[in-house]
C-alpha cells in the first residue's frame, strides 16, 4: 500500500515537473524596439528683465527724527517706520546678495538645459 502511495507521489511530482518544464519551453524572447523621439525646444524665456520699483529711503537719527515725521506730514503721508539696526541693515544686505547668486546659479542651470535640449547634434556640442 505504501508503495502505491509512493509510486502515485512519484508521478504526480514527474508530471509536475513535466508540466513547468514544457511551460517554459513556450516562452519567446522578448524583443525591445527603440525610436528616437527628437528633442523639444525648451520654451523659456530667459532674456526678460525684472522691472523693480523705487523705494524711497530715509534714514532715521536721534538727532533728525523730528524732521523727517515733520516732512512725512508735510507730504500727507503715515509716518510709520520700519527700521532695522545697522546689524539688521547688514543681513538684510548679505541675504540679497544670497538671493542674486541663487537667481544667477538658477540661469546657469536653464542655460545648461537650453544647451542640452537644443544645442547638440549627433554628439557635437555649439559653442555660443
Amino acid at each position: 500500500m505504501r508503495t502505491a502511495i509512493y509510486l502515485a507521489i512519484l508521478l504526480l511530482l514527474g508530471g509536475c515537473t513535466l508540466l513547468l518544464l514544457n511551460g517554459c519551453a513556450g516562452i519567446k524572447a522578448l524583443e525591445v524596439l527603440t525610436q528616437e523621439v527628437e528633442r523639444q525646444p525648451l520654451n523659456v524665456d530667459a532674456d526678460e528683465i525684472l522691472v523693480m520699483e523705487d523705494i524711497e529711503w530715509y534714514i532715521i537719527t536721534e538727532e533728525n527724527y523730528k524732521e523727517i515725521f515733520d516732512e512725512l506730514k508735510k507730504n500727507k503721508k503715515d509716518p510709520v517706520i520700519f527700521g532695522v539696526t545697522d546689524e539688521g541693515y547688514e543681513t538684510l544686505s548679505v541675504n540679497f546678495a544670497n538671493i542674486r547668486n541663487y537667481i544667477i546659479m538658477n540661469r546657469n542651470v536653464i542655460k545648461l538645459y537650453k544647451e542640452y535640449y537644443e544645442g547638440e547634434e549627433d554628439g557635437e556640442r555649439q559653442e555660443d
